[in-house]
């Protein structure tokens, strides 16, 4: 398909039906895949960019917390541009894979991680 110029929707992914209070982020759909048929409430930003219209529609998803799982090649300046406008609304934390991995190559043990952190063991 072509690109049509207007911003991309969050892709959202709820195997809980709205009983998880905490929404994974990642960068890409098969990042947010990957995490889905592992029973994670996850949302996709479909690229680097964090509009205004894709803060709104995370807020309107209610999560009480956030974790974000960036791929490895995410900066200082973009991890600021999309975990500081959340602050507002849910505490939020970094899910750090082992060795640098993108969310859809998560190891078992960073799943596990992943397992505690959505369960409040922070």
């Amino acid at each position: 398909p072509r690109d049509t110029g207007q911003p991309k929707p969050l892709f959202h992914m709820d195997p809980t039906r709205g009983r998880s209070k905490t929404v994974c982020v990642v960068e890409g759909p098969f990042d947010a895949l990957r995490l889905y048929q592992e029973g994670f409430r996850c949302v996709a930003l479909c690229g680097k960019s964090f509009s205004t219209a894709k803060l709104e529609q995370l807020q309107e998803l209610a999560p009480k917390r956030i974790v974000w799982g960036f791929d490895r090649d995410v900066t200082a300046e973009e991890l600021n541009a999309w975990t500081l406008p959340a602050m507002a609304f849910a505490w939020w934390r970094l899910w750090c894979l082992e060795d640098g991995a993108d969310p859809a190559e998560a190891s078992d043990r960073d799943i596990r991680e992943l397992r505690k952190i959505v369960k409040g063991k922070w």
